[in-house]
């Protein structure tokens, strides 16, 4: 297992598209920060940036950012982008935008050796249609939102080699229908164990799934959750201050033999910092 953090957490979602240069010396710097910290082998980068603000992160940006990677050993995953896209819309012209849009970042990310490209399936919109409707019909729009999204990544694939392609399982979504997807599509899968809790199911926990379905796991998101007194749900917490099982979550991993990187995603550097640590320390007991 390897240590990794989403650059996120340093560097925020804001940015001002207005001082380009800044921009990217200030996400420079998170990285190399970031990469500094020890422990960190793994920088997870978002590519929502290059999708959003393609005139600040281009081309020359990544660029510079593999040139840090060779100077500074760090392995690279990438979030591929999800903001304001839609795999699964039952609209065919957004579903197929969608799918443009990871393939002109994925060209603008080419400088750089990424190991694993994290693909959500699912977009706000067909979440948002999706929890407004009766069971009965719920169950209609969601067969056709799997075949839309098994288009999708059929797609992608051409354009990101299968074996560095990861479904990420999400909050709506079970996650057998992840997996049913990631087999057929022979592609590989990234638990998010924070998305798991959202659905309450006693079914989808972490350590079991991680037990089931290891051979196809290529990746984890690791953040906290609990549940405030109202019992709405708070995801993306330092580890260690929520309703998690992580002790059983890494000895199922040990168990198993997996080998590849464990990203936090937090919301703060201090969030991310805390989290490095308490994983350092879990891991080591």
């Amino acid at each position: 297992m390897r240590l990794g953090v989403a650059v996120n957490a340093f560097t925020g979602w804001l940015v001002d598209p207005r001082r380009p240069q800044a921009e990217r010396a200030r996400h420079l710097a998170a990285i190399r920060s970031l990469a500094s910290q020890p422990g960190v082998q793994v920088i997870e980068l978002s590519a929502d940036f290059a999708t959003l603000y393609p005139q600040v992160f281009d081309q020359g940006f990544y660029q510079q950012v593999a040139e840090l990677q060779d100077e500074l050993g760090f392995a690279c995953t990438a979030h591929l982008p999800f903001l304001w896209l839609d795999q699964a819309s039952l609209a065919e012209v957004p579903r197929q935008a969608s799918v443009e849009a990871v393939r002109v970042t994925v060209e603008a990310m080419a400088p750089l050796k990424i190991e694993t490209y994290v693909l959500h399936l699912w977009g706000a919109w067909s979440n948002l249609v999706r929890n407004s409707l009766p069971p009965p019909q719920r169950s209609v729009l969601e067969s056709v939102l799997v075949a839309q999204a098994q288009r999708s990544l059929v797609e992608v694939a051409t354009f990101v080699p299968r074996p560095a392609l990861s479904i990420e399982n999400l909050e709506t979504v079970p996650f057998a229908v992840i997996a049913a997807l990631a087999e057929a599509g022979d592609t590989h899968i990234c638990l998010d164990v924070g998305h798991l809790a959202w659905s309450g199911d006693p079914a989808e926990d972490p350590a079991a799934l991680v037990r089931a379905h290891h051979a196809r796991l290529a990746e984890l998101h690791l953040h906290d959750v609990r549940r405030g007194p109202g019992g709405e749900m708070r995801d993306h917490q330092a580890i260690g201050t929520g309703d998690l099982d992580f002790p059983a979550l890494f000895q199922a991993l040990d168990d198993v033999g997996f080998a590849g990187p464990l990203v936090l995603e937090l919301l703060s550097p201090a969030a991310a910092l805390t989290s490095l640590e308490r994983v350092r320390q879990l891991l080591l007991a």
